[in-house]
């Protein structure tokens, strides 16, 4: 093989790892751009008030149904009412795999005063055992006119992720919104369309 062959080889590698590389970065800059800005392929379901248990930072933001968020501005909550039902879980290893039932119903509101659960919340605390693959670390039932929403802390290793369900009465299944790591939830409030 001669030397006009090699540099020939040479350059032909060189243009197509150049090619390769600019489509991937031009691939990736699409991609990027889809994933953060959810309001592209998907549709806002409910508002989120957090507070980040490391630096107390609150953040409000759009949850959208594809499963992403974006930062909104303030917004004032819906009333809510919150029941605290983390005590409520027991959990035991069986085949390798975590099961989660529910050993009672004994709820608290946020002054901490006991409430009976109505049927809703019943079902929704069984439904949030049995679909349940992690510890329950805590769980607030929240109840925003006729629905309802479990902010629950699973027992994850080294992080505590803490999921937003949305209860789905009809089917009595539960439907992840979003999953944070080791945030308080502050409030929520119904998306209205404001456009």
């Amino acid at each position: 093989m001669n030397m006009k062959n090699k540099s020939l080889k040479i350059i032909i590698i060189i243009f197509a790892v150049i090619i390769t590389v600019g489509f991937s970065v031009f691939g990736w800059h699409i991609i990027k751009n889809r994933l953060t800005d959810p309001s592209r392929q998907a549709s806002p379901v409910l508002k989120a008030i957090t507070r980040n248990r490391d630096d107390n930072k609150i953040n409000y933001s759009v949850i959208y149904d594809s499963g992403n968020i974006a930062e909104t501005e303030a917004f004032i909550p819906d009333k809510v009412v919150f029941l605290n039902a983390g005590s409520n879980y027991v959990s035991k290893v069986e085949n390798g795999k975590i099961i989660v039932t529910l050993d009672r119903t004994r709820l608290t509101d946020s002054n901490g005063n006991e409430v009976e659960p109505d049927e809703t919340v019943k079902k929704l605390m069984k439904t949030l055992a049995r679909e349940s693959e992690h510890d329950i670390l805590g769980a607030i039932i929240i109840i925003d006119g006729d629905n309802y929403y479990a902010f629950v802390e699973h027992n994850v290793n080294l992080c505590v992720p803490c999921h937003l369900y949305r209860y789905e009465k009809n089917e009595d299944t539960l439907t992840d919104l979003y999953c944070w790591n080791y945030v308080d939830l502050i409030g929520i409030a119904e998306y209205e369309n404001e456009e």
